[in-house]
């Protein structure tokens, strides 16, 4: 056993406590309180940290721990540009992705833990888009969920992923991470195959994490089909063929009508929302989970945080 003390304990489910400490045995937290009692209590060696504060580790709801390279990436792959929009940066992405091997990949991955843990995250919600990759997260001091990641159009494709999707989820075991599914985007699965997704992760008792609303691109292809999504990603990839008719409904709207939404839903980004949606999102119980970094960055605009 072993006491770390510092100058305030935040157990966050109750008041700071000055002079706080905790009692750790075999990994496990055993005892909190006045480092004063600990002492008394426990024969144990005392490690001090003043001026600082020990607290639980930070939760980070929604990462992409794949693509920590991604900066360096795109000039080792003569990609590097500057994308002026979102649609332009998720081409960019696609073009970089195609071209890395496996190895790369698990750098990255190892590379996003490592400053993850050095920030002091210690769970995190990952989306995970290859499977071949589990072994990473399993030997990390990382706990949290893994959320296995579905998209396309394409019935075939889609019929055989959801097949590897259901395998996974029989075999997964880890005593560390638990499973969700995430079905990438209101945009890029087929409607039947995103409900299929859904079915799968209700059938399991998994949540489902949803990039939600993200861009006014996004708003725009929902609405009526048009748009840089329309115009530059789906030739891109080859979906002219599964380009929809208008809907004239906004993602929130349309997720709504597909019967998808639930109290195990995470809503990623949620920018551009109105009112209506909002309420869609209460009514379903859903979970709004913010990206103000990734937002600014890509210049899609604010979250409603009030109206959240």
């Amino acid at each position: 056993m072993q006491i770390f003390a510092a100058s305030y304990l935040l157990p966050i489910s109750s008041p700071p406590v000055a002079g706080g400490a905790i009692a750790v045995a075999d990994g496990q937290i055993v005892d909190v309180g006045p480092l004063s009692r600990l002492k008394a209590e426990h024969q144990a060696p005392v490690r001090e940290f003043p001026g600082c504060v020990i607290m639980p580790g930070l939760v980070n709801a929604h990462t992409h721990l794949e693509l920590t390279h991604f900066p360096s990436w795109k000039i080792r792959k003569g990609i590097d540009y500057a994308p002026r929009t979102y649609v332009d940066w998720v081409l960019q992405v696609i073009k970089i992705r195609r071209a890395l091997s496996l190895h790369e990949l698990e750098l990255s991955v190892r590379e996003g833990i490592r400053i993850a843990l050095e920030s002091g995250t210690t769970t995190v919600g990952e989306i995970l888009t290859d499977l071949s990759l589990l072994p990473l997260y399993e030997a990390s001091q990382l706990s949290g969920r893994l959320f296995f990641e579905a998209i396309g159009q394409e019935p075939g494709h889609c019929a055989s992923q959801l097949v590897r999707l259901e395998e996974a989820l029989g075999k997964f075991d880890s005593a560390r991470f638990q499973a969700g599914l995430s079905p990438h985007a209101p945009h890029t699965l087929a409607p039947a195959f995103l409900q299929n997704v859904v079915r799968l992760a209700r059938k399991f008792a998994l949540p489902v994490s949803i990039h939600l609303a993200e861009s006014a691109a996004e708003s725009a292809f929902m609405f009526d089909s048009t748009g840089s999504i329309s115009e530059k990603l789906y030739p891109f990839v080859h979906w002219e063929d599964y380009l929809p008719a208008p809907r004239h409904l906004t993602s929130t709207a349309y997720l709504d009508e597909l019967g998808v939404l639930g109290t195990e839903t995470l809503a990623v980004h949620c920018v551009q929302i109105n009112l209506a949606d909002a309420e869609i999102l209460k009514k379903r119980g859903v979970t709004a989970v913010v990206c103000p970094r990734s937002n600014e960055r890509l210049v899609v605009g604010k979250a409603p945080l009030l109206l959240l």
